[in-house]
């Protein structure tokens, strides 16, 4: 890939990145179609500072549709990079703060925790789209405007508002949408490209290759298996072991079952696939989490699990990642039409069939004991027992129904 075409796709991808429809369609949860201030950095920190940062939901809508806007404006780079910076910060601590608010519940969520959870895709979302643009603006790109760190900072800032678009969603258990992968993969390019992917932020402990890494975990970790607060505690916890991640461009030689990869030209997230005649071609990368999981490992050994996390979920989690998952049997690929049954109509009707059936069995099956047995005891007893398994038939028919 040369600088050509990743600067096309890259602008490509601040039209439709995450598969929203392009900047000009307005959004239904968007509060205004104007920028509340003027593009200039004083107007800006006056409304910044004016803003009722107490009253956290309407604070939050706010900053949506002011990110939803900037996507969509002209601007200069240095603006763009101040504002979203700021709005940024902002909106990830509003985001985490909610978090409270439902982190201990399941879903389906209530219409509160629902628009939440959005509106934190959405601007994360939205972050992502105004860096894709910044990333595009000749300004970026001619190494005269923004210094190696602040480049880095653009950068890592762009691919963890990725992870937290993957945890949202991943949290009323969606997928995200189109062009996400393709965006991602277009943010480590440039980062590649600006020789920025190691370099670590100013302030943090971490760096975009690391960032980079714990996005990838997290789609391998299966998190469709644990509940929201579980959810939450692996994309924590994976924060902290992504630094032992390794991307490689040959399978390596210690592994577990499988090794998942990654082709940089798709749209795709990384997964198990056979690419064993693609080996050390730039584009392909293997990933390696035998170091990260032995670091899980030690700490479950060691009884140094963080207080949000227990041993089941711990347990999962490194069987997931391990690619230890075996079926009993080989899945066979179906083929011609598929057919599906919507709802639990024909299973209801087919288990009271069933019960009907044995019923009919045992009820023959006691006329006959009865007519050996003619005792008046044992008449009774027949009576009695013929009489609790009608009351137990219709009882399930009554539960199945319910």
């Amino acid at each position: 890939m040369n600088e050509k075409s990743d600067s096309k796709c890259l602008s490509l991808a601040t039209d439709s990145i995450l598969g929203q429809p392009p900047s000009t369609t307005e959004d239904p949860i968007a509060i205004f179609n104007k920028l509340p201030f003027a593009v200039d950095e004083n107007s800006f920190n006056q409304w910044f500072r004016d803003l009722d940062k107490a009253n956290k939901a309407q604070t939050f809508k706010l900053l949506f549709s002011t990110l939803h806007v900037m996507a969509k404006e002209d601007m200069p780079a240095r603006s763009r990079f101040l504002f979203v910076q700021k709005l940024s910060l902002l909106s990830g601590k509003i985001s985490e703060e909610l978090q409270q608010t439902y982190k201990r519940k399941h879903f389906p969520f209530s219409r509160e925790d629902r628009l939440t959870l959005e509106l934190s895709a959405r601007c994360a979302m939205e972050i992502s789209r105004n860096y894709a643009q910044l990333c595009d603006d000749y300004d970026f790109k001619a190494n005269n405007l923004f210094t190696r760190q602040q480049k880095a900072f653009i950068l890592f800032d762009a691919i963890q508002a990725q992870t937290k678009v993957l945890l949202y969603r991943s949290l009323i258990y969606e997928k995200p949408k189109k062009r996400f992968w393709h965006s991602c993969y277009l943010f480590y390019l440039s980062a590649k490209k600006n020789d920025v992917i190691n370099l670590a932020i100013e302030g943090k402990r971490s760096s975009f290759i690391n960032k980079f890494k714990q996005l990838l975990m997290f789609e391998l970790s299966n998190v469709q298996q644990f509940t929201t607060e579980e959810i939450l505690a692996v994309f924590r916890l994976l924060n902290n072991v992504s630094d032992q991640v390794c991307l490689l461009t040959k399978v390596p030689e210690k592994k577990y079952k499988g090794v998942p990869s990654l082709d940089l030209r798709k749209d795709e997230p990384p997964a198990l696939v056979d690419r064993e005649d693609e080996q050390g071609q730039p584009y392909i990368f293997y990933i390696s989490a035998i170091s990260a999981i032995k670091r899980l490992i030690e700490a479950l050994s060691n009884k140094k699990i963080p207080a949000d996390c227990n041993k089941s979920m711990f347990l999962r989690l490194i069987k997931t990642l391990s690619m230890n998952q075996q079926r009993k049997t080989d899945r066979e690929l179906a083929s011609g039409d598929l057919f599906a049954v919507i709802g639990f109509d024909e299973i209801e009707a087919f288990i009271i069939d069933n019960k009907k059936k044995q019923m009919g069995i045992l009820i023959r099956f006691l006329m006959i004991w009865e007519v050996l047995n003619r005792t008046l005891f044992k008449r009774w007893m027949l009576d009695h027992i013929v009489l609790q398994l009608m009351i137990f038939g219709m009882t399930n028919k009554l539960i199945l129904r319910l």
